[in-house]
């Protein structure tokens, strides 16, 4: 205990006190930096999970509808296209354009024509497209001519159609299916 004796040990204790709350201040405001920003990379922390979640979510998706559309090869579906680019039967499509400059793939990205099932094989789930696969029927012949070339591009989306990815493969139909190729597209 601290005894006052006079007029100037108050001076003393005055000073002091003014001291240490200064110096609780200063740690309360460092403490709090510290705080505010462990929270900031906490959530961009959070925002690079969910991306990833986002973007690993649109691969299965978009591999689920690639499978889908393996499974659903025919070489006797009509693959023609008759007014405004549309399919005779949604989501099957003659070879457009050549096999480097210009695919359906990007006739319907430019278009807009992923979501509507008048142009591809969409997957629905909740009210909501989750995935959508097209086939095309490739002019390729190689060697006997037996063999059917196919290519099928699909694109899944993430969560709430943040994220998109689009695969292709393209598979060879003789007396069974054989996947040539596989490639995620940008």
């Amino acid at each position: 205990m601290y005894w006052v004796k006079s007029f100037t040990d108050i001076k003393v204790l005055n000073k002091q006190a003014g001291t240490i709350i200064l110096f609780v201040l200063v740690m309360t405001a460092f403490l709090a930096n510290l705080s505010l920003l462990g929270m900031k990379n906490s959530l961009h922390s959070r925002k690079l999970t969910r991306s990833l979640i986002g973007y690993q979510l649109a691969l299965q998706r978009a591999e689920s509808a690639l499978l889908q559309g393996e499974s659903q090869l025919s070489q006797n579906a009509s693959y023609l296209v008759g007014q405004q680019g549309r399919p005779a039967e949604p989501g099957k499509y003659p070879q457009l354009f050549g096999t480097t400059l210009l695919t359906t793939r990007l006739v319907l990205d430019k278009n807009g024509r992923w979501l509507d099932a008048r142009y591809v094989h969409p997957t629905v789930l909740k009210g909501q497209v989750i995935s959508s696969y097209i086939t095309e029927k490739l002019l390729l012949k190689v060697g006997d001519t037996s063999a059917h070339y196919f290519r099928i591009t699909a694109k899944g989306w993430g969560f709430a159609g943040n994220r998109a990815v689009v695969i292709q493969t393209i598979i060879r139909q003789q007396e069974q299916l054989v996947r040539v190729s596989w490639q995620q597209l940008p």
